[in-house]
């Protein structure tokens, strides 16, 4: 009788050293940072595990404030939608758009604390937003409402991914 095998990729850091840097704080949710594309048409990836951890320089005032990361699954990408296929600062202009487009998939508990402190969002796979199906192209995008970060390339913050495969053996 075949059984499922699983196998893993390593985990691949893909926000770039200083891709966080100056990612200042929003209420709102809409100003964040974008992840290169991940294309998952050559990997053939059964799903991706991700998580992200930053630093915080500051605390704003809003001890509910929270680290968002989000996935904006192909072909919301496509030219026409305006979304970002590369690294970069990318605001959406309203929340129903953001969730029109993008799917939240992890978030950090509610804030309260000191600043210098790291705060994540656990790993999570994405396929179980995707109705079990993992999309074949993505961009990761991130959001907080925490205050300042500290720069990435000194004192720690990142997105990261690894890829999944289910074989039957």
């Amino acid at each position: 009788m075949p059984t499922l095998k699983t196998t893993y990729g390593t985990w691949t850091q893909i926000s770039s050293s200083g891709m966080l840097d100056n990612l200042f704080s929003d209420s709102n949710y809409l100003a964040g940072r974008a992840t290169n594309l991940v294309d998952n048409t050559v990997a053939g990836y059964d799903d991706y595990m991700v998580a992200c951890a930053v630093k915080t320089d500051t605390l704003g005032s809003d001890s509910a404030a929270l680290l968002q990361l989000w996935v904006i699954p192909e072909p919301a990408l496509l030219p026409s939608s305006g979304l970002p296929v590369s690294e970069g600062a990318y605001s959406f202009s309203n929340s129903g758009r953001r969730n029109s487009f993008a799917v939240q998939v992890g978030s950090s508990p509610s804030i309260a604390g000191l600043g210098g402190t790291i705060y994540g969002c656990k790993p999570v796979g994405i396929s179980q937003f995707f109705g079990g199906v993992c999309p074949s192209k993505f961009v990761l995008w991130l959001v907080q409402g925490i205050g300042t970060l500290y720069p990435t390339g000194s004192l720690g913050g990142s997105i990261w991914y690894q890829g999944i495969s289910r074989t039957l053996v």
